[in-house]
């Protein structure tokens, strides 16, 4: 069954941010057009010059293929056509926990939203006379952080978060104090190191949703 992730503007390519040579990325859950998967291979395919994600599938019949490409094996998937390769830059990768929670908590919802400072510098036209307005946006998401330190719950089911950095972990303590229920349902959470690194980070923590993951064997 497909469950689109929520579209988050600054989600992980592939081909940008951490990039798909980085060997970090094999291993790690990705999504695409509602399907997931594992990467088990990052790098050319035959003669193509471009960068191929080797992805196997959740669903056996989502693939075309067991991992291999023209009698050579790039790897080896769990199922004979949960295989396939796809250009890096379709796929969601996610972003980081905290990112994830301060776009979720955070996210500006008035008519300011997604314009620049210069866009909104001045009312009227741009001459001697033009004063300059306030960003309620920016106020109001500086209040919403803030705010953060007061959460008892953090709900996330459907977020692309992927993973825990060591330097998140430690924003972590600090920002969220008060945490005690935290559902990382529908996620691409994949490494039971990260979500220990997670846990650790938040001392006051009771309940932690993890269903519909598919978390690697510890």
């Amino acid at each position: 069954m497909k469950s689109k992730l929520s579209h988050y503007p600054n989600s992980l390519s592939l081909a940008t941010g951490m990039t798909g040579s980085s060997p970090d990325l094999l291993g790690r859950r990705i999504e695409l057009d509602g399907h997931f998967g594992i990467v088990k291979y990052i790098g050319p395919v035959g003669s193509s010059r471009d960068t191929w994600l080797g992805i196997d599938w959740d669903e056996p019949e989502r693939g075309r293929h067991n991992g291999t490409h023209n009698g050579v094996q790039y790897f080896k998937a769990a199922q004979a056509t949960s295989a396939s390769f796809v250009k890096a830059s379709r796929v969601n990768a996610g972003i980081g926990l905290l990112e994830g929670i301060i776009q979720r908590y955070t996210a500006p919802t008035d008519d300011f939203c997604g314009l620049s400072q210069a866009e909104l510098a001045f009312e009227g036209d741009h001459n001697r006379d033009a004063k300059p307005i306030e960003l309620f946006g920016m106020v109001k998401t500086a209040q919403r952080i803030s705010q953060l330190a007061t959460l008892q719950s953090v709900l996330l089911t459907g977020v692309p978060v992927a993973f825990c950095s060591t330097e998140d972990a430690s924003e972590l303590s600090s920002r969220l104090p008060s945490l005690t229920e935290l559902d990382l349902s529908l996620t691409l959470f994949h490494d039971w190191a990260e979500l220990a690194r997670v846990a650790k980070a938040l001392p006051n923590l009771r309940v932690l949703n993890l269903s519909q993951n598919v978390l690697a064997s510890p």
